[in-house]
């Protein structure tokens, strides 16, 4: 069993939310933003938050960085190695964001990643809620 496997092992799995709030993100977007709506990767953004909102609850994410793949290829790898307990989104070409509960050891899963992918960490966080991520992560996009 590997250390991503081991990692898994017991993470919770929650109903889906209703898409409320997300609709409301979107709502309240378009009031705000002189173009008259989000962007078509901040609604994509906010779709993966909001999943694993209702996946972990309280959940834990990672932006990583690739040194040699392409975006595509990157964002794929990541998938495959974290699909037994966390969720991949694609960012700015070359970077994606890794979703993942809070009962999984962050700082040891951003470490194997890096090394593995090859990639940097460039940034890790905890958040109570959609919009506090999508805060987090939009310097990134």
């Amino acid at each position: 069993m590997g250390l991503l496997s081991k990692a898994a092992a017991g993470t919770p799995k929650l109903d889906e939310p209703s898409q409320g709030g997300l609709l409301k993100f979107i709502s309240e977007k378009q009031q705000n933003n002189a173009e008259g709506a989000a962007s078509p990767m901040e609604k994509a953004m906010m779709e993966k938050l909001y999943a694993g909102y209702a996946k972990y609850g309280i959940f834990q994410g990672l932006i990583i960085e690739a040194l040699k793949y392409s975006a595509g290829e990157f964002t794929r790898r990541l998938s495959s190695m974290v699909s037994n307990f966390g969720s991949v989104e694609g960012l700015a070409p070359g970077r994606a964001l890794v979703i993942f509960s809070t009962k999984e050891d962050g700082e040891l899963i951003g470490k194997h990643l890096a090394k593995t992918v090859p990639g940097n960490n460039l940034f890790s966080f905890q958040a109570d809620n959609p919009q506090e991520a999508f805060t987090l992560v939009k310097p990134f996009l």
